[in-house]
């Protein structure tokens, strides 16, 4: 099929077409641990294999298709395959166990299934013997009909195939991928993306392409001929950068990182099996990254894990924190690291909501020039909001968020009795706009949404009277102690300040007396000593004594989720057995 086909605007075999035919040979995307570096062209020509591969199937627009894999070229060949012909995504989190992965099939009804042999947690040729285990029963209607496996080195009984059978499947009818990619709209349901939010129930969220370019009901800040070829120029200077993208590709943030490159610039993406902080490091310094993009708690990890007196990155100019709050001491230790630092961006938004607020922050008057053309195209296409002081996030115990985009509407409510809040003070932050995408199933709508569309973010903040917004923590980390209740994240900012405290994160766990008493997870720097009895007599002395934290616990690193987050329950997991006792370092 010819890259200059006619497609639709803004679509995957649009964008990917348009990629092919004026960047062919260029690097779209690598896995330097895989020794993986597929061109413009190749990712064009397999994922039109994959996608006819589907057709023959009668897999199309509308179908949903699940896809497991680590991080690989199949992986993106795959996510892009299935969406070139209008049907639905289903990535699936690679540290998801059995149970989980039925919980998802149930509730998605996938028709196809592509699946590797790397075991995480999860071990999938041993799943493919459940699976297969399982298609022997009657009551199965929700188990994919088709099976594809990459990586098995043994022959597949039925329904198990090889990944390659996918990709090489006989020619379609003349015109049939045309007519197919053609039929695919921006606006159509592409990914269905799991998040099980603080309830632990899986809830999957139908997001559009549209919704990751922020396209409907936007103007363009070029006319889309002068955009074209602002971004034909800018695209020759690119293609000799590197972004390094931290993020799993079934994330929000992850799967966004892609229309980067798709949309935004003709960048090399750089991408790991899976997050590791000494092979993320490692890879960003041998392929020259210019720029990171991860949660804060991934990048501060990269440097967490070298020695005392190694560790910097000298190469990378900015950084784009996604998907987690960031605050100014966690900011003064990651630029330590990276002494050529240019500019951060924060970012606030949601597998529901989408994109909702970014700023940028200039560390330096003196200009880069891969750095001001880096965001000049982030302006031109509505990803720039604004610009921040740097001063700012030092100042304000809350994490800033970014300017609230233009096409998001924000209001915060009191969570306990509903109200509606004045600007500038904090409360659930309730969120309305077009990128906000309801749950597949109806019945999961009303915890979250309301009658007039606005969706409960299940965050406390507030937006300024310039329109920045300010989070100053979730509505379900809040502690709750004797019925006063705590912050973690301002405990977790009076933490910081001391300078033996490398990272902490505050958790509640249970007390007979209070109902939950303040627990404070810490990581200490490894040149200082942490003496917790002066560190609990100073935190008296800035913070209300029952915010104080009645246990410490001193771990090696915060555990983190594996979309880069640092993992609460996990944190609680390792707590609450030993409360019966005295806990370790109380």
């Amino acid at each position: 099929m010819s890259a200059s086909a006619a497609f639709n605007r803004d679509t995957i075999p649009d964008m990917l077409g348009q990629r092919a035919r004026y960047n062919a040979h260029d690097v779209a995307y690598c896995f330097p641990e895989r020794q993986q570096a597929y061109t413009w062209a190749q990712l064009w020509a397999e994922v039109q294999q994959l996608a006819g591969g589907l057709l023959r199937l009668d897999i199309g627009k509308g179908d949903r298709v699940a896809v497991l894999l680590e991080g690989r070229a199949e992986l993106i060949v795959s996510l892009l395959g299935v969406a070139t012909v209008g049907a639905v995504v289903v990535p699936i989190n690679t540290y998801s166990t059995k149970s989980e992965l039925e919980t998802y099939f149930r509730d998605a009804r996938p028709a196809a299934f592509i699946m590797g042999t790397a075991a995480r947690q999860l071990p999938y040729l041993g799943l493919a013997a459940d699976l297969r285990a399982a298609h022997a029963t009657p009551a199965t209607a929700w188990l994919p009909r088709h099976v594809f496996v990459l990586g098995a080195a043994e022959a597949l009984p039925a329904p198990f195939r090889p990944y390659a059978d996918l990709l090489a499947a006989a020619p379609l009818p003349a015109g049939q991928l045309v007519q197919a990619c053609r039929a695919v709209r921006a606006t159509d349901p592409a990914f269905l993306l799991y998040t099980s939010g603080t309830t632990g129930v899986p809830k999957g969220v139908l997001r559009s392409v549209a919704s990751f370019l922020g396209l409907a009901k936007e103007k363009r800040g070029l006319s889309g001929r002068l955009q074209a070829t602002a971004q034909r120029l800018g695209d020759r200077y690119t293609r000799r950068l590197a972004i390094m993208s931290l993020l799993p590709l079934y994330h929000l943030g992850g799967i966004g990182t892609l229309f980067t490159s798709l949309r935004l610039c003709n960048v090399r993406t750089v991408l790991l099996t899976h997050f590791n902080p000494l092979t993320a490091h490692a890879v960003t310094a041998a392929e020259q990254c210019k720029f990171l993009i991860g949660t804060p708690f991934m990048i501060q990890a990269m440097f967490a894990a070298q020695p005392a007196a190694a560790g910097q990155l000298p190469g990378v100019l900015g950084v784009v924190f996604a998907s987690a709050a960031v605050n100014g001491p966690m900011l003064m230790r990651i630029a330590d690291k990276l002494p050529n630092l240019h500019f951060f961006t924060v970012s606030y938004g949601s597998s529901e909501a989408g994109a909702v607020a970014n700023g940028t922050c200039l560390l330096h008057k003196k200009r880069n020039l891969m750095v001001t053309l880096f965001i000049r195209l982030l302006r031109s296409i509505n990803l720039l909001n604004g610009l921040l002081p740097y001063e700012e996030f030092h100042q304000t115990p809350y994490s800033i968020c970014g300017q609230v985009d233009k096409a998001v509407e924000i209001c915060t409510r009191n969570p306990h009795t509903g109200a509606l809040l004045p600007p500038g003070q904090p409360g659930e932050l309730l969120i309305r706009s077009h990128r906000v995408m309801r749950y597949a199933h109806e019945e999961l709508l009303h915890d979250s949404f309301l009658a007039d569309g606005w969706y409960r973010s299940g965050d406390i903040g507030y937006v300024d009277a310039r329109g920045c917004l300010y989070l100053s923590d979730r509505l379900k980390r809040l502690i709750s102690r004797g019925g006063e209740k705590i912050s973690p994240v301002e405990v977790e900012h009076a933490l910081l300040r001391h300078p033996a405290v490398a990272e902490a994160f505050v958790v509640g766990v249970p007390d007979e007396l209070y109902g939950e008493q303040v627990c404070a997870a810490l990581v200490a720097h490894s040149s200082i000593a942490l003496d917790l009895s002066a560190l609990r007599a100073e935190l008296a002395g800035s913070l209300s004594q029952f915010k104080v934290p009645k246990y410490f616990v001193v771990l090696p690193a915060l555990p983190l989720s594996p979309t880069g987050k640092v993992s609460s329950e996990t944190i609680k997991s390792l707590v609450l057995p030993q409360l019966g006792a005295a806990l370790p370092h109380a």
